[in-house]
């Protein structure tokens, strides 16, 4: 009876196989196996095959449900009715999340009725995966942690502390969080490892361990570079290094990381590290970054804003002779006839606005 049971609900890719049986055929001849009072061995593999049949046929419906959800969202769009009423639509989700219940029902009474099954610990963690699926986290928190308890050594115990984790890293329980992340790191597939060191890195600087923080930021750089990655990640990456940097005065060792990358990329994280520092009100060191950015290319299109920068950090540090010597030298450097102006014909504009915003500012910075 197993082999046909398993022919019904994956047909062998030959060229006579007969048309695939539809969802509700497929259920229909699992439960008359059930229903037949088969032998446990076979009970066992006919409960698991409901189960995943019932899940795979409410991902179907849900499809269907979406599609219907569009084409009642477009039909509204184009009778012209005012488009908060057509906000307003939600997609009626009714009979997949009846179909997946079903299959979280038959998991539940597997686990219940053979807990000491060899695939107990997938049992508990496909309810608590499905569990989110119909809207009870708070169940599949339990489940996570019952699969913990009862398999430690899971394989897919690291799924299980990831969830965990990232439910303690939203609620603010940034210890607990670590933990969580700690035991992917040992025990988790490569790209599981490089999300939770990423993830870490922020516990630890939510925490205030900014050291800790930047090495382990650090290490999912040099994690990434060993596997496949987006360079958006990498990028974020760099973005945290900088503001970390600026948080904790590891300044110098940012800018030698940043001279190092190619593609102007450098060029936008030094500028972003000199903000963050402004903004942190160490305006000595933003003003050494914004000079040394001038140094390297006076004849960027950014030029006359790094000079109103420099200008802002100088002003602040009450070392207006310098600041004024700088806006005196603006009207020169980037105005009309200036090598400036000749390779940035169209930039006229902006580098009079900077001017006039760093007049403003030494000025009010004058201003008793």
């Amino acid at each position: 009876m197993l082999p046909l049971l398993l022919a019904c609900i994956k047909p062998a890719p030959t060229p006579d196989t007969p048309t695939p049986a539809s969802p509700a055929e497929a259920i229909a001849v699992v439960e008359a196996v059930l229903a037949g009072d088969p032998d446990e061995p076979l009970k066992i593999s006919a409960m698991w095959n409901l189960a995943e049949l019932h899940i795979e046929n409410g991902r179907r419906i849900f499809l269907d449900e979406m599609e219907a959800y569009g084409e009642a969202y477009d039909a509204c769009a184009l009778s012209m009715r005012p488009i908060g009423e057509c906000d307003d639509l939600r997609p009626d989700e009714t009979r997949s999340l009846a179909a997946l219940e079903e299959g979280l029902a038959i998991f539940a009474a597997l686990l219940d009725t053979y807990p000491e099954h060899r695939r107990a610990d997938e049992a508990r963690y496909l309810l608590a995966l499905y569990s989110v699926d119909v809207g009870r986290p708070q169940a599949a928190l339990g489940h996570h942690r019952q699969l913990l308890a009862d398999h430690p050594d899971s394989p897919w115990a690291a799924e299980a502390w990831l969830f965990l984790a990232e439910d303690a890293f939203e609620q603010g329980r940034l210890e607990e969080a670590a933990r969580g992340y700690e035991e992917v790191r040992q025990h988790g597939a490569p790209d599981r490892v490089l999300f939770a060191t990423y993830k870490l890195s922020w516990c630890y600087y939510n925490i205030g361990d900014l050291d800790t923080a930047i090495a382990l930021n650090d290490g999912t750089l040099a994690l990434g570079e060993t596997m496949s990655w987006t360079k958006g990640l990498r990028y974020e990456l760099l973005q945290n290094r900088v503001r970390f940097a600026a948080e904790s005065g590891r300044v110098d060792e940012t800018l030698a990381l940043l001279d190092a990358l190619p593609d102007g990329r450098g060029r936008r994280l030094t500028r972003q590290l000199a903000t963050e520092l402004l903004e942190r009100g160490k305006s000595e060191e933003s003003a050494a970054i914004w000079e040394a950015l001038l140094a390297a290319d006076p004849l960027s299109p950014e030029a006359p804003y790094f000079a109103q920068q420099q200008v802002d950090c100088l002003v602040n540090l009450g070392r207006y002779s310098e600041a004024e010597a700088i806006v005196a030298a603006m009207k020169s450097d980037y105005g009309s006839g200036s090598d400036w102006a000749r390779a940035n014909p169209t930039g006229f504009r902006e580098a009079a606005q900077q001017r006039s915003r760093a007049m403003n500012r030494l000025a009010a910075g004058h201003a008793p």
